[in-house]
């Protein structure tokens, strides 16, 4: 049975946008992986399938699925929480985890000034999603909305989450999303990561988590 992040296999999928992102992990690292900015239902099954194969792995050989919450496209969100759902309501893959991270705040954590405690991403016209760490506290992330005057007003980072480009005539430095960099990112900030008993898309009245924390789990 795999319980650490850190050296075993994983299925991961962020459908977030602007890209579609499958592919397995291991060691902080890349095994492989496909981006596509297409059909994200189109590409779901057969990305998944070619991955297995050219690692020489079955779905019983991983760990269990990371899971991207969002925010960005409802519809990827919820079609990609929907196939983890499926994958683990198969017998053979009994033993699987779901860890899911939050697409801000690993946006967040990619930024390297020390000083970057808050960013943006694109939400509706008059309101951006919103990410800060607490007050003293370099862990626990606090999430709400801003105007876009607000932001722009604070000077704050933006990341480009969802299907479209930010639409919004302001002083915002948007950045893409760091996809390529996920596995590292996570790898540097475990707790970024939550366990869950099955993947569920981000909202901004969603519940706080339990932070997971990469150590060897223990029978009782």
């Amino acid at each position: 049975m795999a319980d650490n992040f850190l050296t075993e296999a994983w299925l991961i999928i962020d459908a977030a946008g602007p890209s579609n992102l499958i592919g397995l992990i291991r060691d902080g690292q890349w095994q492989d992986k496909y981006v596509e900015d297409g059909d994200f239902l189109a590409m779901l099954h057969p990305a998944t399938e070619k991955l297995l194969a050219k690692a020489g792995l079955e779905l019983v050989d991983l760990a269990g699925a990371v899971y991207a919450g969002g925010p960005g496209s409802t519809l990827g969100l919820r079609l990609a929480a929907m196939f983890i759902r499926s994958l683990m309501e198969m017998p053979q893959l009994n033993h699987w985890k779901c860890l899911q991270y939050q697409n801000l705040e690993l946006a967040l954590s990619s930024i390297a000034k020390p000083n970057s405690r808050e960013a943006v991403a694109p939400w509706r016209r008059d309101r951006f999603h919103h990410v800060g760490l607490a007050s003293g506290n370099n862990t626990r992330y606090e999430h709400g909305f801003l105007s876009p005057a607000d932001a722009e007003e604070r000077q704050l980072p933006g990341f480009e989450l969802g299907r479209r480009p930010p639409a919004f005539s302001n002083a915002i430095d948007w950045h893409p999303f760091p996809l390529e960099d996920v596995p590292s990112i996570l790898a540097a900030n475990p707790k970024l990561l939550q366990p869950v008993e099955a993947p569920l898309p981000y909202s901004a009245e969603e519940p706080d988590f339990a932070r997971w924390t990469p150590r060897r789990h223990t029978k009782s």
